[in-house]
C-alpha cells in the first residue's frame, strides 16, 4: 500500500517537474490550481466527516429499535402495538434518509468541481499552444 502510495506521488511529481522545465509559463496555471485543490479537498473531507457522522447517528436508533422489536416481538404483538412500532421505524428510516441523501449527493458535487478545473486546465494549454503557432 505504501509503495504504491510513493510510486504515484512520485510520478505525479516528476511530471510536473518536466512539464514546468521544458514549460515555464505552465508554473502560472499550477501554482493557483494546487492551491484551489487543497482549499476544495479540505472542504470537502470536513463535510463529507459531518455527513458520515450524521448518517451513522441516524442509523443507530433503527438498529436498536429493530433488535428491540425482534426481541420483544410476542409483547408488541400482546398489546397490538404493532402498527405503532412500525410508524416509529418508518419516522426513524425518513430521518435516516434525509441524512442519506446530502451525503450521497456530496460526492458528485466534487467531481463536478474538479471535472471544471480540468476543463479550465485544458482551455489554459489550448490556449499555449495555439500562441506558439
Amino acid at each position: 500500500m505504501f509503495p504504491d502510495i510513493l510510486i504515484g506521488f512520485f510520478s505525479v511529481f516528476g511530471t510536473l517537474i518536466v512539464v514546468c522545465y521544458t514549460t515555464p509559463i505552465i508554473l502560472a496555471m499550477v501554482i493557483p490550481l494546487i492551491v484551489i485543490f487543497i482549499y476544495i479537498q479540505k472542504l470537502y473531507l470536513a463535510t463529507s466527516r459531518q455527513l458520515k457522522r450524521m448518517v451513522s447517528v441516524s442509523t443507530s436508533p433503527i438498529n436498536s429499535s429493530m433488535t428491540e422489536s425482534f426481541n420483544g416481538a410476542a409483547t408488541i404483538r400482546a398489546y397490538k402495538m404493532e402498527s405503532k412500532f412500525i410508524e416509529d421505524n418508518n419516522s426513524r428510516i425518513e430521518l435516516n434518509q434525509r441524512c442519506y441523501y446530502p451525503e450521497i449527493v456530496s460526492d458528485p458535487w466534487v467531481f463536478c468541481k474538479l471535472e471544471i478545473l480540468a476543463n479550465m486546465v485544458k482551455t489554459f494549454f489550448y490556449y499555449l499552444i495555439n500562441q506558439k503557432v
